[in-house]
């Protein structure tokens, strides 16, 4: 949530309703000075508590508790409008780490990608190993080294190329993890939060991290990785459409009768863009997207415009979507796992965002 003027309007008339429980309002106002600095990055007590509302002896006492809980540091005295000079606090980056791991599935083998994230999301640290097969061992030596170096992470995500239900693996194309729970074992081996997703629901996430959509509209992404199924994402205006049994975007099973692992649809645009055509208008005829947006290596400048004139003159549906093309895969992927473990470490005490309020 975005922490906007009406976010504080709203929050400071909560709060009044609150007023008879000391402790609760003690807590979330605690929440809302770091996340305000969080977002800030700096500022003095006079501009935390111009934003956020509260007094100025309250913030005061609030960063106090922060600074000796190491969540804050004190910066520089900058100046100040007819009187002293005001002391910065600065929100610390290493204080809330996250840690991103996630498989991928090549030709002839698998790797496991690790990056860690400080608290303003900056990429602080990140590998890849490759493997014959990735198991639960290798990944949990990649989460045990990483920890070692970074041993202020506070939670932890998965990204695979499969279907989990109930946080069980269901399928994967990385056979080995089938059936695994990754986030209880990371609960009770390192008492740490866990997340788990679908690669391309986290491209999709880290693709759509900064558009705005209205009630009713989507952006559907495919993945194309050409040696095995492809893969699409759904994203929604309240976040990634995952469907009854997190089932949604398995699009490689709709019967078209194409098989999306036989690289001979690959081999010439003709072949793939009747194929891609197909697909496309199913999609629109079911979702009618805002934008379909397509990752894949083998998609040069020539199959896009092939693509876009095929499917502008071939799509009999009223839908009209835009359609874009990307080579950001790798970094949407991270952006967008990266997103979703960092809203583990929410507090559990905070203003809900409710039907009739908005954050505009």
């Amino acid at each position: 949530m975005q922490l906007t003027k009406t976010y504080y309007k709203t929050y400071n008339k909560y709060m009044n309703e609150l007023q008879g429980n000391a402790l609760v309002v003690k807590r979330i106002n605690i929440n809302l000075v770091s996340q305000t600095l969080q977002h800030l990055q700096k500022a003095t007590k006079q501009d935390i508590a111009s934003v956020t509302g509260l007094s100025l002896m309250t913030v005061a006492t609030i960063l106090s508790e922060l600074e000796q809980e190491g969540e804050i540091f004190q910066g520089n005295l900058v100046p100040s409008q007819g009187g002293r000079p005001s002391r910065q606090y600065c929100y610390n980056p290493s204080f809330s780490q996250i840690l991103a791991v996630y498989v991928s599935v090549h030709e002839h083998s698998e790797k496991i990608h690790v990056c860690t994230a400080d608290s303003f999301n900056e990429i602080v640290y990140q590998s890849e190993e490759e493997y014959d097969a990735v198991s639960l061992a290798e990944i949990d030596m990649q989460i045990r080294k990483a920890l070692a170096e970074f041993p202020s992470i506070k939670a932890v995500g998965f990204g695979i190329p499969g279907v989990v239900y109930n946080g069980i693996i269901q399928t994967c194309d990385c056979k080995k993890l089938e059936g695994l729970d990754l986030c209880s074992y990371i609960n009770e081996e390192l008492q740490l939060p866990a997340v788990i997703e679908n690669d391309v629901n986290c491209i999709a996430a880290g693709r759509c991290k900064d558009v705005e959509l209205e009630r009713g509209k989507c952006v559907c992404v495919f993945y194309f990785p050409r040696f095995r199924a492809l893969g699409t994402g759904i994203y929604m205006e309240n976040g990634i459409h995952r469907g009854n049994r997190n089932f949604a975007g398995e699009a490689a099973h709709i019967p078209l009768g194409i098989d999306w692992c036989d690289s001979k649809v690959y081999e010439k645009p003709e072949i793939f863009s009747a194929a891609l055509i197909k697909l496309l208008i199913t999609f629109c005829s079911i979702l009618d997207p805002q934008e379909i947006v397509m990752y894949g290596s083998f998609i040069d400048v020539k199959m896009q415009n092939l693509l876009k004139d095929k499917f502008k003159t071939q799509n009999t549906t009223l839908s009209q979507p835009l359609i874009s093309f990307s080579d950001a895969m790798d970094a949407d992927y991270k952006t967008g796992l990266l997103v979703q473990i960092r809203e583990l470490l929410k507090p559990a005490l905070e203003l809900k965002r409710r039907e009739n309020l908005t954050d505009n």
